[in-house]
């Protein structure tokens, strides 16, 4: 149960995410579509390199359930971070900062499979990709958030704060959840027959 909310909360929020920059930075940061395509390039990207060059460092280091938690860490601080940026250098960085935030999907598969076993390996990636399909519906979700809602201004202690992407807030909520999910995982399942 814990491995489909961290898939369910992770893929909301990756799905969700891409599908709100492109409005942002039109909006906010006067991207054009040539800046809109490296926008998500450099979200895309930064996954992959993620996927291929830090996960390998890290298996070395840290255990997997620390991984998943380091990788919805990694999706709920940049997420946040997004909802108060306001120019395009600013949105490429955070993008590009979310090399950890992919690295659950291939932890959480691997479980889903021990959990069901080799015999019924099709049934557990069918499994994930019905959660993966749920995901895509909760997706509207924000981007409508992101449509609806103006400037929200916070005064801190620290100063004063212009949230401009309410949608990001959401998004950081909903991987908070699969972060509170990977830090209750005691461990990854071993293969079942």
């Amino acid at each position: 149960t814990l491995l489909a909310i961290i898939t369910l909360a992770g893929s909301t929020a990756m799905n969700t995410g891409n599908s709100v920059v492109p409005f942002y930075a039109e909006r906010w940061a006067g991207a054009g579509p040539e800046e809109v395509g490296l926008l998500i390039s450099a979200s895309l990207g930064a996954s992959c390199v993620g996927l291929i060059v830090v996960m390998p460092c890290l298996v070395r280091c840290l255990s997997v359930t620390r991984i998943m938690v380091l990788s919805n860490l990694n999706t709920v601080v940049c997420w946040l971070v997004m909802s108060i940026c306001s120019a395009q250098w600013e949105i490429i960085a955070l993008l590009a900062c979310q090399l950890c935030s992919g690295l659950c999907f291939p932890i959480v598969r691997t479980g889903m499979g021990n959990v069901f076993g080799q015999r019924r390996y099709g049934e557990a990636m069918a499994a994930v990709g019905t959660i993966e399909q749920i995901s895509a519906l909760l997706t509207p979700i924000g981007l409508s958030l992101y449509l609806a809602t103006e400037d929200v201004s916070l005064d801190m202690a620290g100063g004063h704060v212009i949230v401009h992407g309410a949608a990001f807030m959401y998004i950081s909520g909903v991987a908070l959840l699969g972060l509170c999910a990977a830090a209750l995982v005691p461990g990854i399942p071993c293969a079942a027959d």
